[in-house]
């Protein structure tokens, strides 16, 4: 049990600070189309009082999914394959100084380097979403067609909070044109306008695009790579703000999802559109909640057409996907990788690489093989 209170520790400690960075949306109806598509339904009631952002974190997600404990609260007990096992170890500088990140991100502020402001204008306190629109069209207007900044436009225009300018989406279009997560962004713009025309024509471009990034973990290696330059911060501080700011981070989905549960209803070709879809959230997708709300795209068709083949290995791809986000072993190795720096960077150049089911897989095989050394202890003394 304390691996788990632990790790919910850990991300709550991001997730609150970068709360006070960035006050989030909390529109409930939004989150119910999300979960409802992504989680099973024994676990939607547990979550359903969270706020938007922490019900489309993954790490979240998976802290509220039901999880085997299979250790006592021991921590000489040894599962094999071995974990070495942080969990009763104090995390350093766990209690973050908001004055060091201010001032950091004042230095940034003055900055004539497009990634420093990038950075500086993404983790900056704002009071509201129309502020933090604001602030990424200033930037946009200095460093035009930033792919992320693009996409981050057109979501903050989704949620109805802001005066979207209409150039914003031609720009955006053919800034990144051949990345069908900016286009899934675009759909999910237009059909929160009931555009259901060039919403739909987004949705295709979204299947027939060679690409699909989000720039999810993108964007918190790039602030692990500058804020390394702040002495003021540890690495474990560094982790806990960069981690915060990713469970944080809105999908821009739910009028997809909205859209696709009521036609994934009917067997017609507005439901194949998004079955097709689905095969690409869950196959290119970098976020674990994503990649689930795809295979349920695809379910939803399945059981409207009575593919139980089908339906069983897609159950069962879902199903792998959730046993593992509650292994011992992946809590066991989130923990461990805030105390081995080059562990933690290791799993993040697979996350930006490969996406979080993968860095995932990749951060347990790593954690397994540092621990067979008997002289490898990246924990403090308890």
């Amino acid at each position: 049990m304390k691996k788990v209170i632990l790790s919910l520790v850990i991300i709550c400690l991001g997730v609150g600070l970068f709360i006070w960075l960035q006050p989030i949306d909390t529109d409930q109806q939004d989150n119910s189309a999300i979960l409802q598509l992504a989680l099973p339904k024994e676990s939607i009631t547990e979550v359903s009082h969270l706020s938007k952002s922490e019900l489309q974190a993954a790490p979240v997600i998976k802290s509220v999914l039901p999880v085997e404990d299979k250790t006592d609260a021991t921590t000489d007990e040894r599962i094999e394959p071995y974990i070495y096992n942080c969990s009763d170890s104090p995390l350093e500088n766990a209690d973050i100084d908001e004055k060091k990140l201010v001032y950091f991100l004042s230095e940034l502020a003055q900055s004539n380097n497009q990634e420093q402001r990038l950075i500086h204008t993404l983790f900056q306190q704002h009071e509201d979403i129309s502020a933090r629109y604001d602030a990424l069209l200033a930037y946009n207007d200095e460093f035009p067609g930033q792919p992320y900044v693009m996409m981050g436009l057109i979501g903050f225009c989704s949620s109805g909070e802001v005066n979207c300018q209409a150039d914003i989406l031609s720009q955006a279009a053919t800034a990144d044109k051949d990345n069908g997560a900016l286009w899934l962004t675009l759909a999910n713009y237009y059909l929160s306008i009931g555009d259901i025309e060039n919403g739909e024509q987004a949705l295709n471009q979204v299947v027939s695009s060679i690409a699909f990034h989000d720039y999810i973990y993108d964007k918190v290696q790039l602030f692990m790579q500058i804020a390394k330059g702040a002495d003021s911060m540890s690495f474990q501080e560094r982790a806990l703000i960069a981690t915060g700011h990713l469970a944080a981070e809105s999908l821009w989905l739910s009028h997809v999802a909205q859209y696709c549960q009521g036609k994934l209803a009917n067997v017609d070709p507005d439901g194949q559109l998004c079955f097709d879809v689905g095969t690409v959230l869950e196959s290119q997708g970098s976020n674990a909640l994503v990649n689930l709300i795809g295979i349920n795209f695809q379910l939803q068709q399945f059981e409207e057409k009575e593919q139980n083949t089908e339906k069983a290995l897609l159950e069962q791809r879902k199903n792998n996907m959730l046993t593992l986000s509650g292994s011992d072993q992946v809590w066991q190795a989130e923990i461990l990788k805030f105390y081995d720096e080059k562990l933690f960077n290791h799993w993040l150049a697979n996350a930006v690489n490969y996406g979080e089911q993968k860095a995932q897989q990749l951060l347990i095989a790593e954690a397994i093989e540092l621990s067979k050394n008997e002289y490898y202890n990246p924990c403090p003394a308890q």
